[in-house]
């Protein structure tokens, strides 16, 4: 086998491996959402509650100044991976 057809083989065996990792991947990157009213922002530990008491805790790119118990809101979050719900995106729709 020349070196042309060894490269072929190899590039078309890390194709067909890639076709099973990327989709695993992007499996497990969703990011969920639910919506709900605040009952408690704790500035201190960059976490807020909703109405249904769970604790979400925010993102390092977003500040809980602007977050006031009684907004309505809809958070976009991921599952950290000791479990903790982490926020990407709040939008406040009241």
């Amino acid at each position: 086998m020349n070196a042309s057809a060894r490269a072929a083989r190899v590039a078309a065996a890390c194709l067909l491996a890639l076709s099973f990792i990327v989709p695993m991947s992007l499996r497990t990157a969703s990011a969920d959402e639910t919506a709900g009213s605040i009952i408690a922002v704790d500035v201190e530990s960059a976490t807020i509650t909703l109405d249904d008491d769970t604790v979400f805790v925010l993102g390092s790119d977003l500040d809980p100044e602007g977050l006031e118990v009684g907004n309505e809101v809809l958070l976009t979050y991921d599952e950290g991976d000791n479990g903790s719900l982490i926020v990407t995106a709040i939008e406040i729709t009241e």
